[in-house]
């Protein structure tokens, strides 16, 4: 009974153990882990075999307590039985369950390696027939889109092309017509100023030969002769001549036709100019001019006691030369104009240009009357614009030299008048002003553009013109000098040397020169 019971129990764990290992084969055949599958069938079958052991020895211990000595050569015969048979049975068992799960394991790999490379076969034949497919669609797309569009573009490019190449073809044609017309005009515009040049050429030529005729027609009728005397060689006098005779030719008596020109240079010398004065009266001249305070009383007291008329120049104060009076009036048979200096329009300039200067210096002769008088109106007004006068008096052109060298060292600048003495040794003081790097200020436009570094002074070639107006009305009988009052040259003009101010370190404002009558950029000494 108990063996029956066992060997039923073994049965049982055998059926157990090759329907998991059956099982286990059908789904190994689905999933191909063989590895897997034959570990969980063996864990199995050794699992129910101890299950069934543990039963068998519950049972035979419990037998054995009941039938202790029957049971214990029962259990003993039967474990050994059991367990042989067990042994042999699970051997069996466990081999048939490897074999058949390897076999089946075999199959199924197989199974699944066949139909898996025939799937890939088939799978990779379809994507490869599909892809040559879709490659040649697209290609035929590709290619029919793109000869589409290069059609499209061709035709495009070229209506843009005939489009833009009509237009510009209007455009180079409207452009050249333009410019052919423009050239058309030009060149007729500039035949019109051809013609036009020719005209005003043509015109001017009959203009110029027309004033030739009515400068010779104009010219006054008579011959003429006049004495000049100028008592020093410098510009400002020289100036006044020029000026002068532009005057009398304006007026119609023009040197080389109707009038002779005697001129004599009294070289600073009172006494030569008195000498040129009576040789004039000795020539029975029709007019003498004098240009410059000594020569104008040596011509007046030389012509005194005669009917010859006496004009005078750039003498600075006539009324203390003796030669008018008080009201402006001639004194005897003489007129003429004053070079007056602007002395309050130079002291104006000198503070302008100079902020922290106290002392001007003046050199001046003494024998001049014009200096004198001018020297009395600085010291008169200096003190007004915060300025000292320190004069020094000369005889001759021989003390200029000591007197600049003293003077430099006194002052802080130097004011030159219209003193023909001094203005003939201008560049004695000159070397020693630079020297002492002091400046000098002129009287009028040459004495800047020979060193000078500014004046406040006037034009003497416009002061010559005019008194040569007054000549010319004398000449002609219109006036007698006696009836002319004489005249001031009026405004005062502003010039200024560069280059001397750049040696003196002296910047001047851009506004400030240009109110300038001139400046000059270089140091210029005939």
């Amino acid at each position: 009974m108990k063996k029956k019971t066992l060997a039923l129990l073994l049965s049982a764990a055998v059926v157990a153990a090759m329907t998991a290992g059956c099982g286990s084969g059908e789904k190994e055949t689905e999933a191909p882990k063989t590895e897997a599958v034959t570990e969980s069938v063996t864990e199995a079958a050794q699992t129910e075999t101890e299950e069934v052991i543990e039963a068998v020895t519950t049972e035979a211990e419990t037998h054995t307590e009941e039938t202790t000595e029957v049971a214990e050569t029962e259990t003993e015969e039967a474990t050994e039985a059991v367990e042989t048979e067990t042994e042999t049975e699970t051997e069996k068992a466990t081999e048939a369950v490897e074999t058949e799960t390897e076999t089946e394991t075999e199959k199924a790999t197989e199974a699944v390696e066949t139909e898996t490379e025939t799937e890939t076969e088939e799978a990779t034949e379809a994507a490869e027939t599909e892809t040559e497919t879709e490659t040649e669609e697209a290609t035929e797309a590709a290619e029919t889109e793109t000869e589409t569009e290069t059609e499209e573009a061709t035709e495009a490019a070229e209506t843009e092309t005939e489009t833009e190449t009509e237009e510009a073809t209007e455009a180079v044609e409207t452009e050249t017509e333009t410019e052919t017309e423009e050239a058309t005009e030009a060149v007729e515009t500039e035949t019109e100023t051809e013609e036009a040049t020719e005209a005003v050429e043509t015109e001017t030529e009959a203009a110029e030969t027309e004033e030739v005729t009515e400068v010779t027609a104009d010219v006054y009728e008579g011959e003429f002769t006049i004495g000049i005397s100028q008592f020093a060689e410098h510009g400002s006098l020289d100036n006044c001549r020029e000026g002068f005779l532009e005057g009398l030719a304006e007026a119609g008596f023009v040197e080389g036709e109707n009038l002779t020109v005697e001129f004599d240079n009294a070289q600073t010398d009172t006494g030569t100019a008195g000498q040129i004065a009576d040789s004039y009266v000795s020539d029975k001249v029709d007019l003498i001019c004098a240009i410059a305070t000594p020569s104008a009383m040596s011509a007046y007291n030389s012509a005194l006691k005669t009917d010859i008329p006496v004009v005078y120049t750039a003498v600075s104060d006539p009324v203390a030369a003796g030669l008018a009076n008080e009201d402006g009036t001639s004194v005897g048979n003489a007129t003429g104009t004053s070079d007056k200096l602007p002395v309050e329009e130079q002291l104006k300039m000198i503070r302008e240009i100079l902020p922290d200067a106290a002392k001007i210096g003046i050199i001046y002769t003494t024998s001049e009357a014009n200096s004198v008088s001018t020297i009395e109106e600085y010291k008169a007004i200096a003190g007004e614009y915060g300025f000292e006068i320190v004069e020094t008096g000369i005889n001759t052109i021989a003390d200029v030299d000591l007197a600049a060298a003293d003077m430099v060292g006194k002052v802080d600048c130097i004011s030159n008048l219209t003193d023909n003495t001094v203005v003939s040794a201008l560049q004695t003081v000159l070397a020693y002003a630079n020297e002492a790097h002091i400046p000098v200020f002129g009287s009028e436009i040459e004495q800047v553009k020979n060193g000078c570094l500014a004046s406040m002074g006037i034009d003497y070639i416009s002061l010559g013109r005019q008194t040569g107006n007054m000549a010319a009305a004398i000449l002609k009988g219109e006036a007698t000098a006696a009836d002319l009052n004489y005249q001031i040259c009026e405004g005062a003009n502003l010039y200024v040397n560069k280059e001397v101010a750049d040696n003196l370190e002296i910047t001047f404002d851009e506004d400030y020169l240009a109110g300038a009558a001139e400046v000059f950029e270089k140091i210029v000494v005939d």
